[in-house]
C-alpha cells in the first residue's frame, strides 16, 4: 500500500512538472500567463495533498475493522469486517445522495438546516468541490463505522446498515452544517462556525457523533450474553490482540491524513499539524499503558484505547496548540477515554465492546474544551478563552443531545419494524455462521460445543462433521472421545443399576414389614405383593388383594387415572380415594416408583392415608374463617359468602346486607370486665344465629360489629322486619359472669341489593352509613341506607375533625336559659345550654353532642362546661343555681365527681347550687353503678335532676329506685293538646309532692301552657315564653329585670281566686 501510495505521489508530482515545462516553454514563447500558470499549479498540489489525505484517512476503515476484529470472538469476526466495508459503502452513498448537501449546502430558510444548494446528488459538483467531497466522505465513513464496534457481537447486519445509512445521510450531516457549514460559502445554519466555534478537523462533528449515537445504540440494544452478572463485569477479551494493536497503528497512519488534510491544502501548517497529532497519539498510548502499571496485567485494550483517545482529542486543535500541549491533550484523552470506558462498564454495566463511546464521545468533548485553554488567547476567534470555552462547551453539549437524542428516537422507531439483535442461539452460534453462513478456524466449532453444553444432552448428540472442512479431523476425534466417553458411562450406570437393584430388594423387604403406609408391589398389571399395612387400610386379609388390578382399589371415576399414573411410572405422585373392604371412601397420597427386580420391571405403590391430615386441613381451614369466641364467620369468609350470594342472586330476587353494631359495648367492656364482654358477644351471636334462616350468613366482623347476609327475598319490608327482630332478640335480659343483669342494645345498619346498590363493596359502605345513622339518631335502632347518608356523613366527618380542636380554640360558649319560680316570678337558677362557634358559625347541639359521645370528647367538654358554669354562676349571675347537663359518657367516667369537686373549689359556688342533669339512658345498662355514682354525687351536696322524664320505657319505675331532687317533665308532655297527657302530668305532680321532688316544666312557650301549669301546681318553668338560652352577660341582666310573662300569669291567678293546687 505504502509503495502504491508513493508511486502515484511521484506520478502527480511528474504530472504537475511536465505541466510546469510546458509552462516554462510557454512562457518563454508568449512572455505572459505566468502568475496563472502558478496558480494553478499551486491548486494542482493542493488537490494532490488533499487526495493523498484522503487516501490516508481510508486506511482509517482497515484500522477500525482490525480494532474490532481483534476484540471480539473469533466467531463474529467476520461480521465485524462486513459492517466495516458495508458501512463505507452505504454512508458513501448515503452522503452523495443528501448528506453532502445537507453539511454544506446553504441555508435559505429561517431552521439551521441546508436545503442543498444545488449539492443534492451531487448534481453541481465541481473539480475543487468533488475534490473536498472525497475529504469529506471518508469523515462520514469513520463516523459511521464508529457505532459498528460498539454494537459488535449482537446486532443484525440489515438493522446496522439502516442506522449507517441515517447516522451519515441525515444525522452527520445536520450538525456538520452548524459546525462546518461555511466552508464552501457562507451559510447562516453555520451559527456554531460563524460564532467562532473551533473544531479543525472533527473531534467533536465527526468523533463524538459517533460516539454518543453508538452510546444510544448500547443502551437500547443491551449487552452481550453473559457480559453481567451478580458480580463484576465479565470481560470479553476478543481473540486477537494483535489484530488489534495492528489497526491502532493503521490508524495513527491514517489520522496523519485525517488531521493533515484538513487544512484543504499542502501549506506549510500541516508539518507542525503532523507532528502534534504524531506527539498526542504516542502521549495517548503511553498514558493507556501506564494506567494498568500498578493494576496486575497490562490489558491491551487500554494502550489501544488510550492511543485512539489522545488521537481524537488532538483533533479539534492541532493547528493551534503548542508541541507541548499536543502531550498534554493526549495524555487527558487517553485518561478520559479510558476512565469514562471503566465507568460505563463498571458502574452503569452498559456493554462497548470496543470502548467506542469513551475513545470517540469522551476524547471528542476533551479535545473540543482543552483547546480553547492551550491554545495561545490572540488565536481564538472568539477574542479570549472564556468566550472560547463557552462556545466550546456550547457545540458539545449541542453535539451530545443532538447525536444521543436522536439515536434514541431513530434506534427505538426502527426497533418497531425490524429486528435490531440476534436472537440468544444465533449470538451463541456467532453471527459469522448465524448471518453470513461463513466459517472462521474454529470458531463454529466451539459455538456447537457450547450449544452442546448448554442443551439437554441426553447422549447420543454428536458434532456435524463437515467433509472437506479444516476442523473435519478435529471434529471426527472429539465424536471418538464422546463415544468411548458414553460407552464406559453406560458400562458404569448398567453394573450401579443392577447393585441398585439387589439393595432396593433387600430393602424393600425389610421396609415392608415394617413400614406404617400401604406398599403394594405391581407386576404386570396386577398386585403381586402387599404389607400388614396394606391389610389393614383395605380393611381385608392379603389374599384378597393378590392377583387384583389396582385401579379395581380406586371408585369407578378414578381407575381411568390410575391406569395412566401407573404407565406414568417413575416418582409420580398423586392424590386419589380408595374403597375399603365395607365400602367407605379413604383419601389417600399415592407415590409410584418403578424399580427392576429379580429382572422385572416392578411399580412400588405406597399409599399414605390423609384421613386425619384432611380433617386437620378442614380445622385449620374452619379455624381461618370463622371467629374464635363466636364460632362466626368471620370477615375473610363473610366476604366471600356476600360475594357468592350477588353473584347468584336470581333478576327477581332481592339480597340484603344488614350490619349491627352493640350499643357502648366498650361501657359494657370497661364497666364489668373483659369475660362480661365476651358473654355478650356469644350471646348476641347466638342470638342472630337463631333469627335467620340456615341460608343466610351470620359473620362476625370484629370487635362488637356483625353483619347478616338476607338472601333470597322479595321485598325491602322482609328486611326491614328482620332488622326490628334483632333488635327484640337481642335486647332480652342476660346474666353476666358477674352476676348483673343487663339488657344489650343494638344498632342496626341495612342496604339492599340491587335497590341500593349492586357492586359489593358499595353495598357495604351503604349499609355502614345506614348504620352510622342508626347510631346518631341515638342509638338501639335500625335504619335502611339513602342517598343522603352519604353527604350527612361527610359533613359529620368534618365537624369531628374540628371538634377534636375546638376546646383548644376557645370555641365552645354556655348559654343560659332561666328556670323561673311562678309562685313569685322570680328566677329559680339557669339551665347552662353548650354552644359551638365554628368558623363564626353556631352549630347546633343536636349535630355535634352525638359526636362528641362516640369520640369520647364528650369528656373533657363535659367537665370543661361544668367549670365554667359553676365560674359564671358565682362571677356573673350573683350566686344563682345552675343546672349543667352530664351526658353518659361523662357519668360512667371515675373522672366526673374529680372534675365536680374541683369546679365548686375553684369556683367557691356553693355545692346546693349546682344540679347535674342525668337522662334515663345513663340508668338503662347497670341500676348498681348508677345508684353508686348518684351517691358520691349527693354526698357531695349537689343535686340531680332526671331529665327528658317521661320519653322512656321506665320512668316511673326510676323514681322510687334511685333518689332525685328534681325530675323535669320533657316538652313533648308540654307541648300536647289532649287531655289525656295532662292527666299524666297532674299524676307526676301529685306523685312527686308525695316524694319531696321538685318538678320543672320544659318547654313553656305560650302564656295558656303557663296558666294550665300554674292551675295544675307545677312551680317551676322554664322555656322560650320566659327568656330563650342567653348569654352571661344577657343572663345576668334578665336577673335584674325579672321574668314579666310569669309574674303576669301569677296575678291573673291571683284575680280569679283559683288555687296553686286543683281542688
Amino acid at each position: 500500500m505504502a509503495s502504491i501510495l508513493g508511486r502515484t505521489t511521484i506520478f502527480l508530482i511528474a504530472f504537475g512538472g511536465l505541466e510546469s515545462g510546458a509552462f516554462a516553454a510557454s512562457a518563454v514563447a508568449s512572455g505572459a500567463h505566468i502568475p496563472e500558470r502558478v496558480e494553478n499549479l499551486s491548486a494542482t498540489i493542493d488537490m494532490i495533498w488533499v487526495l493523498i489525505a484522503a487516501t490516508l484517512v481510508m486506511l482509517m476503515q482497515i484500522g477500525f475493522m482490525l480494532i474490532e476484529a481483534g476484540t471480539v470472538r473469533t466467531k463474529n469476526a467476520i461480521s465485524v469486517a462486513q459492517k466495516n466495508m458495508l458501512d463505507f459503502a452505504f454512508s458513501t452513498v448515503a452522503f452523495a445522495v443528501i448528506g453532502f448537501g445537507l453539511a454544506f449546502g446553504a441555508t435559505t430558510n429561517w431552521l439551521p438546516i441546508s436545503t442543498g444548494g444545488g449539492l443534492f446528488f451531487l448534481e453541481n459538483i465541481s473539480g475543487t468541490s468533488a475534490t473536498f467531497f472525497i475529504f469529506q466522505v471518508m469523515f462520514c465513513g469513520t463516523c459511521a463505522t464508529i457505532v459498528s464496534g460498539a454494537v459488535a457481537e449482537r446486532m443484525r447486519l440489515r438493522a446496522y446498515i439502516l442506522l449507517s445509512v441515517i447516522l451519515s445521510g441525515v444525522v452527520y450531516p445536520i450538525f456538520t452544517q452548524w459546525a462546518w457549514g461555511n466552508a464552501l460559502g457562507p451559510s447562516s445554519g453555520a451559527f456554531l462556525a460563524n460564532a467562532g466555534f473551533v473544531d479543525f478537523a472533527g473531534s467533536t462533528v465527526v468523533h463524538a457523533t459517533g460516539g454518543w449515537f453508538a452510546l444510544a445504540a448500547c443502551l437500547i440494544i443491551g449487552a452481550r450474553q453473559g457480559r453481567f452478572t451478580e458480580g463484576p463485569p465479565i470481560r470479553i477479551g476478543g481473540h486477537s490482540a494483535v489484530l488489534s494493536s495492528a489497526g491502532a497503528l493503521f490508524l495513527f497512519i491514517g489520522w496523519i491524513g485525517f488531521n493533515g488534510g484538513s487544512t484543504m491544502a499542502a501549506s506549510k501548517e500541516v508539518p507542525e499539524i503532523i507532528l502534534n497529532t504524531v506527539l498526542a497519539g504516542a502521549a495517548g498510548g503511553a498514558v493507556g499503558y501506564g494506567m494498568m502499571w500498578f493494576r496486575g496485567a497490562m490489558l491491551p485494550e487500554r494502550a489501544v484505547n488510550g492511543t485512539i483517545g489522545g488521537l481524537v482529542a488532538i483533533t479539534a486543535g492541532c493547528h493551534l496548540v503548542s508541541p507541548a500541549s499536543a502531550l498534554l491533550l493526549g495524555a487527558v484523552g487517553s485518561l478520559a477515554a479510558n476512565a469514562a470506558n471503566h465507568f460505563l462498564e463498571t458502574r452503569l454495566r452498559i456493554d462497548d465492546a470496543v470502548g467506542a463511546v469513551g475513545v470517540h464521545g469522551v476524547a471528542g468533548v476533551v479535545g473540543t474544551l482543552g483547546l480553547a485553554l492551550l491554545a495561545p488567547a490572540d488565536v481564538l476567534p472568539a477574542g479570549s478563552r472564556l468566550a472560547q470555552l463557552l462556545i466550546q462547551a456550547e457545540g458539545s453539549a449541542l453535539n451530545m443531545v443532538w447525536s444521543f437524542g436522536t439515536g434514541i428516537v431513530v434506534i427505538l422507531a426502527a426497533r418497531s419494524f425490524i429486528s435490531l439483535r440476534a436472537s440468544p442461539e444465533e449470538e451463541a452460534l456467532g453471527l459469522n455462521a448465524a448471518e453470513h453462513g461463513a466459517q472462521l478456524g474454529t470458531d463454529h466449532l466451539q459455538a456447537k460445543i457450547e450449544m452442546l453444553l448448554q442443551s439437554d444432552f441426553h447422549g447420543g448428540e454428536r458434532l456435524a462433521v463437515e467433509v472437506g472442512d479444516d476442523t473435519e479431523l478435529l471434529t471426527t476425534s472429539l465424536n471418538n472421545l464422546m463415544d468411548r466417553l458414553e460407552a464406559a458411562e453406560a458400562a458404569r450406570s448398567s453394573q450401579a443399576r443392577s447393585m441398585r437393584t439387589v439393595e432396593e430388594a433387600q430393602r424393600l423387604a425389610a421396609f415392608g414389614e415394617v413400614a406404617s403406609e400401604c406398599i403394594l408391589l405391581i407386576h404386570q398389571g396386577r398386585i403381586r405383593s402387599a404389607n400388614i399395612a396394606a391389610t389393614e387400610l383395605f380393611g381385608c386379609p392379603e389374599d384378597q388383594l393378590l392377583d387384583s388390578r389396582p385401579e379395581d382399589l380406586v371408585p369407578p371415576d378414578m381407575r381411568e387415572a390410575m391406569t395412566g399414573w401407573l404407565e406414568a411410572g417413575n416418582d409420580a405422585v398423586q392424590h386419589a380415594r380408595i374403597l375399603r373392604a365395607i365400602g367407605t371412601e379413604v383419601p389417600v397420597e399415592l407415590r409410584f416408583r418403578q424399580i427392576e427386580l429379580d429382572g422385572h420391571d416392578v411399580v412400588v405403590l405406597r399409599m399414605t392415608d390423609l384421613s386425619e391430615r384432611e380433617e386437620a386441613r378442614r380445622q385449620i381451614y374452619h379455624l381461618a374463617m370463622h371467629d374464635t369466641l363466636t364460632d362466626l364467620p368471620n370477615r375473610e369468609l363473610f366476604n366471600r359468602n356476600l360475594r357468592t350470594a350477588l353473584d347468584r342472586r336470581q333478576e327477581t330476587m332481592l339480597t340484603a346486607l344488614l350490619l349491627v353494631d352493640i350499643d357502648r359495648f366498650k361501657d359494657i367492656n370497661d364497666l364489668h370486665g373483659h369475660p362480661s364482654g365476651d358473654t355478650v358477644l356469644v350471646a348476641v351471636a347466638e342470638r342472630l344465629r337463631n333469627g335467620v334462616r340456615a341460608c343466610d350468613t351470620v359473620a362476625r366482623l370484629g370487635g362488637d360489629e356483625f353483619a347478616i347476609v338476607y338472601t333470597n327475598i322479595s321485598f325491602p319490608n322482609q328486611a326491614l322486619d328482620l332488622a326490628y327482630r334483632i333488635l327484640q332478640n337481642v335486647s332480652q335480659p342476660l346474666l353476666l359472669p358477674t352476676g348483673t343483669t343487663i339488657h344489650p342494645r343494638a344498632s342496626v345498619g341495612l342496604a339492599i341489593c340491587p335497590l341500593d346498590a349492586e357492586d359489593m363493596e358499595l353495598l357495604i359502605r351503604d349499609a355502614d352509613m345506614a348504620l352510622y345513622s342508626a347510631k346518631k339518631r341515638g342509638r338501639n335502632g335500625f335504619q335502611r341506607y339513602k342517598p343522603e347518608m352519604g353527604r350527612l356523613q361527610h359533613l359529620r366527618q368534618e365537624l369531628e375533625a374540628d371538634l377534636s380542636e375546638a376546646l383548644s380554640r376557645d370555641e365552645f360558649e354556655l348559654y343560659y336559659q332561666p328556670r323561673t319560680d311562678v309562685l313569685n316570678g322570680e328566677v329559680a337558677g339557669f339551665e347552662a345550654l353548650l354552644r359551638w362557634n365554628r368558623k363564626d358559625v353556631q352549630v347546633s347541639p343536636v349535630d355535634f353532642i352525638s359526636i362528641a359521645e362516640e369520640t369520647g370528647l364528650i369528656v373533657p367538654i363535659g367537665a370543661w362546661a361544668i367549670r365554667e358554669a359553676c365560674r359564671t354562676a358565682m362571677e356573673e349571675l350573683d350566686g344563682s343555681c345552675i343546672s349543667v347537663n352530664v351526658s353518659a359518657r361523662q357519668f360512667h367516667t371515675p373522672d366526673l365527681i374529680e372534675a365536680v369537686t374541683l369546679a365548686l373549689a375553684e369556683s367557691g359556688l356553693p355545692a346546693s347550687h349546682l344540679e347535674l342533669e342525668i337522662t334515663e339512658s345513663v340508668l338503662i345498662d347497670d341500676d348498681d353503678i348508677a345508684i353508686r355514682v348518684l351517691n358520691e354525687i349527693r354526698q357531695l351536696g349537689v343535686h340531680v335532676a332526671l331529665d327528658d322524664f317521661g320519653t322512656g320505657y321506665s320512668s316511673l319505675s326510676y323514681l322510687t329506685r334511685f333518689a332525685f331532687d328534681t325530675i323535669k317533665i320533657d316538652r313533648s308532655f308540654i307541648q300536647a293538646q289532649d287531655e289525656k297527657t295532662w292527666h299524666v302530668i297532674r299524676s307526676v305532680l301529685s306523685m312527686s309532692a308525695g316524694l319531696g321532688i321538685e318538678v320543672v316544666a320544659e318547654g313553656v312557650e305560650t302564656t295558656e301552657q303557663l296558666d294550665r301549669l300554674a292551675r295544675e301546681g307545677c312551680s317551676l318553668i322554664q322555656g322560650f315564653l320566659i327568656s330563650q338560652p342567653l348569654s352571661a352577660k344577657a343572663a345576668a341582666q334578665f336577673i335584674r329585670s325579672g321574668p314579666k310573662h310569669a309574674a303576669g300569669a301569677l296575678a291573673r291567678l291571683d284575680n280569679t281566686g283559683a288555687g296553686l293546687m286543683p281542688s
